[in-house]
């Protein structure tokens, strides 16, 4: 017999049949609807506090990893775009000296090219 069947004959019987040591064992195993809920929260509040610590644990990493590209990978990346904008200029002007006709012109865009080539230690 259940416990739900047990209730009911209790119950069914009134106060004389069943004797209070018999109504409080039925309702010794039960939680309340309040406890359950408080029961909730409590675990729902553990999950965000792990949660959240797993998330800045892993904000911590990202921030290590940035601050190893910042101080690694971008004064490389400043060299390449320095070469990058020499060798723009340097193709403009070899450009410019091969399209002219006016030979002071030429000359001009010789000795650019020559400076540039010379002051950016990359050519």
């Amino acid at each position: 017999m259940g416990i739900g069947q047990r209730l009911k004959e209790l119950l069914g019987k009134g106060r004389k049949g069943a004797d209070k040591e018999q109504q409080a064992s039925l309702f010794r195993g039960r939680k309340s609807i309040g406890s359950k809920i408080a029961y909730g929260y409590a675990a729902l509040a553990v999950f965000v506090m792990i949660s959240g610590g797993v998330s800045l644990y892993q904000m911590n990493n990202m921030q290590k990893n940035t601050g190893n590209i910042i101080k690694n990978i971008i004064p490389e990346l400043n060299k390449i775009h320095n070469v990058n904008y020499l060798t723009e200029h340097v193709m403009a002007l070899s450009l410019q000296h091969i399209l002219s006709t006016d030979n002071a012109d030429k000359r001009a865009c010789g000795r650019a090219v020559q400076i540039y080539r010379q002051s950016s230690g990359y050519f």
